[in-house]
């Protein structure tokens, strides 16, 4: 149920009545979205099997790859990196090392159960307020109710 309600709440919030959507970026938004989890989850597996002293190994494993990953897309988009480009690696990489950080150590001392769902809801908050306050973005009521169905199916997810 909560699987169908993610799609569900991803589709009604990315596709408005009326627009032509290019499969291209939504698949590139599902694919990174996989992956996002995919790492959230081997987060859990390191934990259960990996060694504490392996942490900044594991991290570091996760960041190289995703490093690797937007570098092929650059190579493949034929695009160069600018000094800007580089800025925003790095103000978004800082938070996002942090956030996979504080995933291990909360998996070290809570249970799964409680550790995804508490991060995935309040991701969904703050990038909410975020852009309410910062790019002062208009949430219309589909984009809120989405919001919220969004919340309920991770946490069906993480029962």
């Amino acid at each position: 149920i909560g699987f169908v309600l993610a799609i569900f709440a991803i589709v009604l919030i990315n596709f408005e009545k009326g627009e032509i959507h290019t499969g291209g970026k939504k698949a590139l938004l599902f694919v990174s979205l996989f992956l996002s989890g995919m790492c959230d989850a081997m987060s859990n597996v390191f934990e259960q099997m990996g060694t504490p002293i392996n942490k900044d190994g594991f991290l570091f494993a996760t960041f190289a790859a995703a490093c690797l990953v937007a570098m092929l897309n650059m190579f493949k988009e034929k695009n160069k990196m600018t000094a800007k480009d580089a800025l925003y690696g790095i103000v978004i990489g800082i938070p996002n090392y942090f956030s996979a950080r504080f995933i291990l150590l909360a998996l070290g001392q809570m249970p799964a159960v409680l550790v995804y769902p508490t991060f995935s809801v309040s991701t969904i908050v703050v990038i909410a307020f975020v852009s309410l306050v910062v790019f002062k973005e208009k949430l219309s009521i589909k984009k809120l109710f989405a919001i919220g169905i969004i919340a309920l199916a991770l946490c069906l997810l993480n029962l």
